[in-house]
């Protein structure tokens, strides 16, 4: 968690700007007769790239 974040308090409250209100989400059902299986996503690395302004970066799988 970045250090910012832990002097932040958290928001409260309406939003009474229109443009940021959160949907009313229904709640989601699994039918009886589903057969619900795992979900097995696939390794994956993450990198962290130092980049210039105005440069074009290429990365290509081998």
């Amino acid at each position: 968690m970045s250090l910012y974040f832990q002097f932040v308090p958290g928001a409260s409250g309406e939003n009474s700007n229109q443009f940021y209100q959160n949907p009313e989400v229904k709640t989601s059902f699994v039918s009886e007769k589903a057969v619900v299986r795992e979900l097995r996503l696939p390794d994956y690395i993450v990198y962290d790239v130092v980049t210039d302004k105005g440069i074009t970066y290429v990365y290509k799988t081998k």
